[in-house]
């Protein structure tokens, strides 16, 4: 995982298990995990990753000209369907 100067120590242990772990679960122990993880870091924001996401994506939007937000909004659903 890229370090990033901004993220707290907690949200980088929370982003690694959960890369770490979460494409190794079923659906039902994802849920299972989500639960855990919330009461084990419950100051994380847990949409912290789509939030790190959306703003790379706007980034790169804005780095190569003016992308429309449906790009952005389409990106953001197929994250979401290919993470389930």
């Amino acid at each position: 995982m890229k370090r990033q100067q901004d993220l707290k120590e907690e949200v980088i242990i929370f982003t690694v298990l959960e890369s770490v772990n979460i494409p190794k679960f079923v659906q039902s122990d994802k849920l299972v995990f989500n639960s855990i993880t919330m009461d084990l870091f419950p100051n994380i924001d847990h949409d912290q990753q789509d939030n790190v996401l959306k703003n790379s994506l706007v980034k790169a939007c804005q780095e190569t000209g003016n992308i429309p937000k449906e790009v952005i909004n389409n990106c953001m659903i197929l994250y979401s369907r290919i993470s389930q």
